[in-house]
């Protein structure tokens, strides 16, 4: 709570009181007067009453509450819908549909958390966060995951394998010492390299375990929303499943530099 409390705060309030509609009429329509009239008058009344909504409108409880955090939702909101867009089209249909599930998902966990009479949404907003963030993470999951899994289809393992038996041999039998050493060498290699892709492999395995592990525990939210008695029970569920992401994002950072290295 603490944390989207400190959030809120950072909001930048005095840029949604001066950049707006009716602020910019308003400053129109007092430089058009000034004009008109052919005097300043109007240019320091105009003056003078923008410095005093800029003085009190950003720190306005009430503003915040009924118009400057719904601007900053609604922009929020919109670039999130921009970025997860992007990442979108890295996605096969498949996955595609599994995120507009996730999303449908969590949609209905929010109208039952808004059903449940036992808390408001303020004291589960913390929480609530948190499914957009897993939402977030998810999808980038999917695309990581989907870009190791084309690229590991691209690997032809059969031709590892026999050119791991070909130096295996040559490294064994091999009579001519330099060409034993240079065998050597390519199976040094050749077995790293094979060691990095079950690496990678085994990645996959971990991180589509991990996207499934993520839409069964937000159809286990769903079906316990309404009978919650308090948002710990919500959060803990949700801070271990983003400790869950974490580690997997973790990993996959490690991984990025085998695409280059094994090609």
């Amino acid at each position: 709570m603490a944390d989207a409390s400190d959030k809120k705060k950072r909001r930048p309030y005095a840029k949604y009181a001066f950049h707006n509609i009716y602020n910019y009429a308003l400053m129109g329509a007092v430089g058009a007067v000034a004009v008109v009239t052919g005097t300043w008058i109007p240019l320091a009344i105009g003056a003078g009453l923008e410095a005093m909504w800029m003085l009190n409108a950003p720190g306005s409880k009430l503003l915040q509450k009924t118009w400057f955090d719904k601007v900053h939702d609604e922009k929020e909101q919109a670039e999130t819908r921009a970025r997860r867009g992007e990442l979108l089209k890295l996605l096969g249909p498949e996955d595609v549909a599994r995120v507009g599930r996730l999303q449908d998902k969590q949609r209905e966990i929010l109208k039952q958390a808004e059903d449940n009479p036992q808390f408001t949404l303020d004291l589960l907003r913390a929480e609530l966060l948190k499914l957009d963030k897993l939402v977030d993470g998810y999808i980038e999951l999917a695309v990581n995951t989907t870009r190791y899994e084309q690229y590991l289809a691209n690997i032809a393992f059969e031709d590892l394998e026999e050119e791991l038996r070909r130096y295996t041999r040559a490294a064994e039998k091999e009579e001519d010492p330099q060409l034993r050493r240079t065998a050597k060498k390519n199976l040094e290699v050749l077995m790293t390299r094979q060691a990095k892709l079950a690496e990678l492999r085994k990645y996959t395995q971990g991180a589509r375990a991990q996207l499934d592990l993520i839409e069964n525990t937000f159809r286990l939210i769903g079906d316990q929303i309404l009978t919650m008695h308090s948002p710990a029970e919500l959060g803990g569920q949700l801070d271990e499943l983003m400790d869950g992401v974490e580690a997997v994002r973790s990993t996959a950072s490690e991984h990025r530099q085998l695409l280059g290295q094994t090609s």
